[in-house]
């Protein structure tokens, strides 16, 4: 996870205040930072339902993402993959945290806040990807909507990987029991442990669109060359794929131990069966004789 460095910016090209709209014409390029603060929240956002409401003012349909403006001006971006952008900050205060919860009615996860710097480089031809930051020859809304985007996908993601980690131990510990005794729990079987990781897995699929290129990406090349860069530099897709193996082993694991545990209750079931009819043949030929 990067560092917060702490403090304040401002959006400088852009002003605090005016939302980032893919569709109008951006100001002059100036040479200017761009300071963004992301995080992710406790679980995903219906973002169709809080565009209805009177908290947010902008929806971006091309990312998922609905926006509005924070008491000081700043800009607030909320994604449908529970991530939000703040423009304008290098830090998530705590009265930031509270306006977000009120407004999505979901948590900040604070351990994910990840911050970034868009600088503007008018000489520029091609966008360039520092560590924690980028250069541009332009903060077109597009480049910025980029950006936006890649920083929500990776904070969402790492929200998903803390999750899997103590699944992955669990497991690692079921196995253990299962090499040492030789034979899977009696009492409990994982079955809703492997319900809850194939959610998991479905919702990873349907909510990270790592491997498709946004709309917005292709309207303006800056954003285009920029959103393969941020990719590449936060290593989403092999992230995203890491975090696919882990829930593919922990699925096949569980999903084992089931089977064993459902063949030991079946041989012990039919071990009892087995009993009553011997019972059942010496009660009888002991009350006939």
């Amino acid at each position: 996870m990067r560092t917060d460095r702490g403090g304040r910016a401002t959006l400088g090209a852009v002003p605090p205040a005016a939302p980032i709209d893919a569709t109008t014409t951006p100001p002059a390029a100036v040479d200017t930072t761009i300071h963004l603060c992301a995080a992710a929240l406790d679980g995903r956002v219906d973002v169709r339902a809080l565009g209805r409401t009177d908290a947010f003012d902008r929806a971006h349909d091309a990312v998922l993402a609905v926006e509005t403006a924070l008491p000081d001006g700043d800009r607030l971006l909320v994604f449908a993959v529970g991530a939000v952008v703040v423009f304008g900050r290098n830090r998530l205060d705590a009265p930031t945290v509270a306006t977000i919860r009120e407004r999505t009615g979901r948590d900040v996860l604070t351990a994910t806040v990840e911050t970034f710097e868009v600088s503007v480089d008018p000489r520029l031809r091609q966008p360039r990807v520092l560590w924690d930051g980028a250069v541009v020859p332009a903060a077109t809304p597009e480049a910025l909507l980029v950006v936006a985007l890649v920083l929500a996908e990776s904070v969402a993601l790492e929200r998903y990987e803390e999750a899997v980690e103590p699944l992955v131990e669990e497991t690692a510990e079921l196995a253990r029991r299962l090499a040492r005794k030789g034979r899977p729990p009696w009492r409990n079987a994982p079955v809703r442990r492997i319900a809850a990781i194939s959610v998991q897995r479905l919702e990873i699929a349907r909510w990270f669109f790592l491997l498709e290129r946004p709309d917005v990406a292709w309207e303006d090349q800056v954003a285009d060359r920029l959103y393969d860069a941020l990719v590449d530099d936060l290593e989403l897709r092999d992230r995203h794929a890491a975090l696919e193996r882990k829930l593919a082993l922990i699925e096949h694991t569980l999903e084992l131990v089931t089977t064993l545990w459902e063949g030991r209750r079946g041989r012990l079931l039919e071990g009892a069966i087995v009993v009553l009819i011997v019972v059942e043949i010496v009660l009888a030929l002991a009350g006939s004789g």
